[in-house]
C-alpha cells in the first residue's frame, strides 16, 4: 500500500513539473516564438500570463475531481 502511495507521489510532481516548467522558463522562449510566430513580446506575455491564470483557476476543479469519481468494484 505505501508503494502505491510513493508512486502516486512520483507520477504526481512529475505531471506537476511538466505542466510547471512554461511559468518559470517562458523568457527563455519567448525569441525563438518571436521569430516563429512573428508577433510581438507583449502578445506573447498575454499568452503565458493566460496560461497561468487558467491553471489556476482551474485547479480546484481538478482537484474535486477524483472525488466524483468511484473505485470500480
Amino acid at each position: 500500500m505505501i508503494a502505491v502511495k510513493w508512486q502516486q507521489m512520483i507520477a504526481g510532481l512529475l505531471c506537476m513539473g511538466a505542466i510547471s516548467s512554461p511559468q518559470y522558463v517562458w523568457t527563455l522562449f519567448t525569441p525563438a516564438l518571436k521569430v516563429d510566430f512573428n508577433t510581438s513580446a507583449a502578445a506573447l506575455q498575454v499568452t503565458f500570463s493566460l496560461l497561468i491564470v487558467l491553471q489556476t483557476l482551474f485547479s480546484p476543479i481538478q482537484a474535486g475531481l477524483p472525488n466524483t469519481s468511484t473505485p470500480a468494484a
